[in-house]
C-alpha cells in the first residue's frame, strides 16, 4: 500500500514537472506546488486552469501566483494538501524496509549457522546448494533495496526542501520588499496571532506632503525617504509588536498587551526620531526640507473588531493632519452603540 502510494506520488510529481517545463513556468515552489495539486485532480483548480488555457492558450507565473493565493496561501494548506501526506507515506515506506532490513539480517546469520554446519558434512549436497541460493537471492534483494532506499531518501529530502523553501516564500510574499517591513497581506495574517480579548493599542502613521518630495525630488528620493522612516519605526518597536506598510507612505504598528499611554509614548518617540531627520542630496548638495509624520493612537476596547479600531487610529492621524501635521492625536474610547 506505501509503495503504491509513493508510485503515486512519484507520477504526480513527474507530471508537475513535465506540465511547468511545456508551459515554460519558473520551477518555483509555488508554481510546483499548484500545479501539483492541479495534476492531483482538485475539481475547483483543475476547472480554473482548464478555462485558462482554453480562452488564453497559456498560463504564467503570475496566473499561477493568483491560483496560490486562491487555494494555497497558507502554508498549512500545502502542507496538508501534498506535503504531509507524501512524507508520511516516505516515512512509513522507509521504516517499513528498516523492518526488512533487521529480519534479513537475522534470516541470513541462521543461513550462514547452517551453511557452516553443512560445510563439515560430505552427503548434503543438494541442502548446500539451496541455502547457497537463498542467500544469493537475499543479496540481490538487499541491492535492490538499496538503490529503492537511496531513491526515498532522497526524495524526503527534497520533500523537506520544499518545505523549507515553501516557508521562506510565504515570508518573503508577506514583506514589503522597499522597507522590509510586513506588507497588508502579512500584516493581516500576523493579527491571528493576536487575543482580541488583551489589550492592544494601535498607532496609524502617514508621512506629512510626501507628494511635494516625490514630485520635487524624484521618486528615488521619495523611496529614501520612506526607507528611513521605516527604519525608525523598527527601531521604535520591540519583537512583539507589528509593523507594516499598507499604502504608499503609509504605516500602521500594533502594540501588542499595551494601553493608548504606552503607545502615545512610541508614537512621540518616532515622531521627533523622524523630525530630526536630515537628507541631502549627493550630487548637488540640496537639502531636502524638514521631514515630518502625522499618527493617530487608538486602545482597542472590549468587543470591538480591528476594522473598527484601526478606523479610530486612521481618524485620529487625519485630525493630526488638519490640526497642523507632525503631531500625535490620542482617539477616543470607543463606545458600543
Amino acid at each position: 500500500m506505501n509503495n503504491n502510494k509513493y508510485k503515486e506520488a512519484q507520477v504526480l510529481s513527474e507530471r508537475t514537472l513535465a506540465f511547468i517545463e511545456n508551459h515554460e513556468l519558473t520551477p518555483s515552489p509555488v508554481n510546483y506546488s499548484v500545479i501539483f495539486l492541479y495534476a492531483s485532480n482538485h475539481t475547483e483548480l483543475k476547472l480554473t486552469i482548464e478555462k485558462q488555457l482554453s480562452s488564453k492558450g497559456q498560463i504564467d507565473d503570475t496566473f499561477i501566483e493568483a491560483m496560490y493565493n486562491e487555494y494555497l496561501s497558507e502554508t498549512s494548506n500545502i502542507e496538508n494538501i501534498i506535503l504531509s501526506p507524501l512524507e508520511s507515506t516516505l516515512n512509513k515506506t522507509l521504516n517499513k524496509i528498516d523492518t526488512q532490513v533487521v529480519n534479513e539480517k537475522e534470516i541470513t546469520l541462521n543461513l550462514e549457522k547452517v551453511d557452516s554446519a553443512l560445510n563439515k558434512l560430505s552427503h548434503n549436497k543438494p541442502l548446500k546448494a539451496l541455502i547457497s541460493f537463498i542467500k544469493n537471492l537475499m543479496n540481490t534483494s538487499q541491492g535492490q533495496r538499496k538503490t529503492l532506499t537511496d531513491e526515498l531518501t532522497q526524495t524526503y529530502a527534497e520533500v523537506k526542501l520544499l518545505r523549507s523553501q515553501l516557508n521562506e516564500s510565504k515570508e518573503q510574499a508577506a514583506l514589503d520588499a522597499l522597507t522590509g517591513l510586513l506588507n497588508r497581506r502579512g500584516w493581516q495574517s500576523k493579527l491571528q496571532d493576536f487575543d482580541l480579548d488583551q489589550v492592544h493599542s494601535t498607532i496609524a502613521i502617514d508621512i506629512d506632503h510626501f507628494k511635494r518630495i516625490n514630485d520635487g525630488f524624484g521618486h528615488a528620493v521619495g523611496d529614501k525617504v520612506i526607507q528611513l522612516i521605516a527604519n525608525v519605526i523598527k527601531k521604535s518597536i520591540t519583537t512583539n509588536d507589528i509593523a507594516a506598510r499598507i499604502g504608499g507612505e503609509e504605516f500602521v504598528i500594533v502594540v501588542k498587551n499595551k494601553s493608548t499611554t504606552f503607545a502615545e509614548s512610541i508614537a512621540e518617540k518616532i515622531r521627533t526620531s523622524v523630525e530630526k531627520l536630515r537628507l541631502v542630496q549627493k550630487h548637488n548638495n540640496t537639502s531636502l526640507p524638514p521631514i515630518s509624520v502625522s499618527l493617530g493612537v487608538a486602545e482597542l476596547s472590549e468587543r470591538e473588531t480591528w476594522d473598527s479600531l484601526f478606523e479610530r487610529a486612521d481618524k485620529a492621524m487625519y485630525q493630526a493632519k488638519q490640526q497642523g501635521r507632525n503631531r500625535c492625536i490620542i482617539s477616543p474610547d470607543y463606545c458600543l452603540a
